[in-house]
């Protein structure tokens, strides 16, 4: 079959329609294949390895190479599997802007930096975007993970900013001779139907008016 060397030793072709290779005492090297199915291959004292600088990747995105265990062989047994790609080196994920707390899970835009002289990745062909911990301010994890024939993960961190959020005191109207008093606070920022539920501690109010100061306007803080 294309792209198999066997280094020495018995061969018999086993398994489905012939696509099987077995070594009685040697070593089997699978290299390249265009084979729809991949190769049955089994060694009774040798092992079975891809060869040097080769990978293969199966339909789960799993990446195979060098030698092949026995739960290997078994997992790949009449499987498609297609040539695989390592990222190249030097391939980064540039600085990502802080994001700002929306109520919904963030996950920006990756901006991929190729080494010189190698064609850029298309997203969705050649690899996919992952957020983690994306959801609550603080800091979040972005990866571009390969997909198609590429494999590998590049990550880079992000940080998500709080959301603005605006207390105003609310106008209260006192008599001369009363105590400082107030009406509470409104609230201008919250997202996703948040309210002041959400918020930690107590508010705590100073009055630039004190008792039996002259009649006019002050500040609630």
């Amino acid at each position: 079959p294309n792209g198999v060397t066997i280094n020495g030793g018995s061969v018999t072709a086993t398994g489905i329609n012939g696509y099987g290779i077995y070594s009685q005492d040697s070593d089997i090297t699978l290299g390249w294949t265009n084979s729809t199915d991949f190769i049955k291959a089994s060694s009774y004292k040798g092992s079975v390895q891809i060869a040097e600088g080769k990978s293969f990747k199966d339909e789960k995105g799993n990446v195979y190479s060098g030698s092949l265990s026995a739960n290997d062989l078994k997992a790949i047994e009449r499987k498609t599997l297609v040539p695989a790609v390592p990222f190249p080196d030097n391939m980064v994920i540039a600085d990502i802007p802080d994001q700002i707390y929306t109520g919904d899970s963030i996950c920006p835009m990756a901006d991929v930096t190729m080494p010189a002289g190698v064609d850029p990745l298309v997203k969705g062909e050649d690899y996919k975007v992952v957020c983690k911990e994306n959801l609550n301010a603080g800091t979040a994890t972005l990866s571009v993970q390969g997909v198609g024939i590429y494999y590998g993960e590049i990550k880079k961190t992000f940080t998500i900013a709080k959301a603005p959020l605006t207390i105003t005191a609310k106008d209260k109207t006192i008599a001369y001779g009363d105590e400082p008093a107030n009406d509470g606070v409104e609230y201008d920022g919250f997202v996703r139907g948040e309210n002041a539920s959400v918020l930690g501690g107590e508010l705590s109010y100073s009055y630039s008016y004190k008792k039996l100061d002259k009649a006019g306007q002050y500040m609630i803080t």
